[in-house]
C-alpha cells in the first residue's frame, strides 16, 4: 500500500494531486508514523496561493524547518481566498494510495462538518460526512444515478466518478429494437440458420426492409414458425428446408432460388454449431461436424450463387464469423477453429471477386443474447453466476441482442455499404478491447 499526501480544504476536496508517495528500499509500504524525510531549512512550509483560489494555511503544529515530516503529520489547511476558519478544516496529512511514485494519484475525498470555533477542540476523529466528489457529479448527470445515495469508495463513502460507473454497469439496461435504416426493398435473400436466434434476427430484419426472405433451416417446425411470424408482420417470406452440411441440399436450394425469382441478392451464410473442448477431448467427428455446418456449408452455398451474382455485377454475401475468428479462448478448440477459417474464406473470397461487383463480408460478434446461450447457460450449477462471468468480458458489461447483429447484416445487404468487402465487421460490445 503505497502513502500519498492529500491537502483537502472544508468542504473541497482535490480529485487529483500532484503528489509523491513512498516506499521503502526493500518495496515495504511505509507506515503511519514512520518517519518520511526531514524539512530542510530552506524549504520551510509557508502560506501560499493554492489551485481554485486556495490558501494553504500553515497551523502552528505543522513541521518546523529542520524537523522530521512523519507518515500522518499535520502539513495545512486549505481555505478559499478571505475566508474565514469557523471550524476546524480537514488537515492535509499522509494518506494512502494505490500506485508507486505517480504524480496525479487519486486522492481520498475529505470533508469535515461545520462546528463553532469553540468547539474546534472537542471534535471527535470520526470519519468525515458522506459527500459527492464533481467527477462523480458530472457522471451521474449524464447517466441518472444519484450519486448521493450510492455508499463510495473514497473517505467516508465519499462517491467517486468511478462508484458512479460501477452503479451505471449494475443496472439493468432496456434496449428497443429500431426499424430498419436501410433499404432491402424486392431483393431476394437467403437467410441460413434462420429457426432461431441471430438467424430468426435476420430475417426478420431483412424482411422489414422490404426484401423477399428465403428462410433456410434444417429445423422444419422453428422454419415453418418464422415464416408464419414475418407474414404476419407484413412480410414476406417463403420455408427453405436445408441442411447446409450437405452439397446436394445447398445446390437444390439456389436453383429454386434462382429459377422462383430469377436472381438472388443477398445470401446471408448464418448457420453454424459450437463444442466445448480442447485438442485433446474433442473427437475427430466432432470436429468434422463443426467443419461441415460452420465452414464447408458456406463454401457450398457460396460457390453454387457466385455465378448468377458475378454475372449481373451485383450481390452481398454475409457470412457469420465471431470474435473467436480474431483471437481465441480456453476449450472451445473446434470452434475457434472454423471461425478462423470463416474470416479466411471470406477474405480471399473477397480479393477473388472484388472487380466482380459482388461484396463478400463477414460479422464477427461477442457473446449473443440467443436461445443456444441460454440452454447451454443452464447446464451450469449456478446460471446466474457463469452469465455474469461471461458478460463480465465484454466492456460494456452486457451481451448482445440478436436484433443488434441483424442490424449490421442489413448495413452488409444494402446498398449503402457498396465500398465494403473483404471487412470482419465486429461487433463485440468491447470484448476483444482488452486483447
Amino acid at each position: 500500500m503505497l502513502i500519498t499526501i492529500t491537502v483537502p480544504r472544508l468542504g473541497w476536496t482535490m480529485e487529483e494531486g500532484t503528489f509523491v508517495g513512498w516506499l521503502k528500499q526493500d518495496g515495504e509500504a511505509v507506515r503511519e508514523g514512520e518517519p518520511l524525510f526531514t524539512l530542510d531549512g530552506d524549504k520551510a512550509l509557508q502560506e501560499i496561493e493554492a489551485s481554485d483560489s486556495g490558501i494553504l494555511r500553515i497551523p502552528p503544529e505543522a513541521p518546523k524547518p529542520g524537523s522530521v515530516v512523519r507518515a500522518g503529520d499535520l502539513l495545512g489547511y486549505l481555505v478559499a481566498e478571505g475566508e474565514e476558519l469557523k471550524s476546524k478544516p480537514a488537515p492535509a496529512q499522509v494518506r494512502q494510495s494505490s500506485g508507486p511514485f505517480v504524480d496525479a494519484a487519486p486522492v481520498d475525498a475529505v470533508t469535515t462538518p461545520q462546528q463553532p470555533a469553540d468547539e474546534i477542540s472537542a471534535l471527535p476523529s470520526s470519519a468525515p460526512e458522506r459527500a459527492v466528489s464533481p467527477g462523480a457529479r458530472r457522471a451521474a448527470s449524464l447517466l441518472g444515478i444519484d450519486a448521493a445515495q450510492l455508499q463510495g469508495t473514497g473517505s467516508g463513502g465519499r462517491a467517486r466518478e468511478r462508484d458512479v460507473l460501477a452503479a451505471s454497469r449494475s443496472r439493468p439496461q432496456e434496449f428497443t429494437r429500431p426499424k430498419a435504416s436501410f433499404s432491402l426493398q424486392d431483393k431476394i435473400a437467403i437467410v441460413t440458420g434462420a429457426a432461431s436466434g441471430i438467424g430468426a434476427a435476420i430475417a426478420d430484419a431483412f424482411a422489414e426492409a422490404g426484401a423477399i426472405v428465403y428462410v433456410a433451416d434444417i429445423n422444419e417446425s422453428g422454419v415453418a414458425e418464422k415464416v408464419k411470424q414475418i407474414e404476419k408482420s407484413g412480410g414476406r417470406a417463403r420455408l427453405a428446408l436445408t441442411n447446409v452440411a450437405e452439397q446436394a441440399s445447398c445446390e437444390a436450394l439456389i436453383r429454386r432460388v434462382l429459377s422462383e425469382c430469377g436472381s438472388c441478392d443477398i445470401l446471408a451464410n448464418n448457420a453454424g454449431v459450437g463444442h466445448v473442448g480442447t485438442i485433446l477431448t474433442t473427437p475427430p467427428e466432432e470436429l468434422a461436424r463443426l467443419w461441415s455446418v460452420n465452414v464447408q456449408g458456406m463454401y457450398f452455398l457460396s460457390r453454387a450463387v457466385l455465378p448468377s451474382m458475378i454475372e449481373r455485377r451485383r450481390g452481398s454475401i454475409i457470412n457469420m464469423a465471431s470474435t473467436l475468428g480474431l483471437t481465441a479462448m480456453e476449450d472451445r478448440f473446434a470452434y475457434t477453429i472454423t471461425k478462423h477459417a470463416v474470416v479466411g474464406l471470406t477474405r480471399s473470397m473477397a480479393l477473388d471477386f472484388g472487380p466482380t461487383g459482388v461484396r463478400i463480408n463477414c460479422i464477427c460478434p461477442g457473446r449473443v443474447e440467443t436461445p443456444f446461450v441460454q440452454a447451454r447457460l443452464r447446464e451450469y450449477p449456478d446460471p446466474e453466476k457463469f452469465r455474469a462471468q461471461m458478460v463480465a468480458t465484454h466492456a460494456q458489461k452486457r451481451m448482445a441482442q440478436p436484433w443488434e447483429i441483424a442490424a449490421a447484416a442489413v448495413y452488409l445487404a444494402s446498398d449503402e455499404s457498396a465500398f465494403m468487402t473483404g471487412s470482419t465487421f465486429v461487433i463485440d460490445g468491447g470484448y476483444l478491447c482488452g486483447k
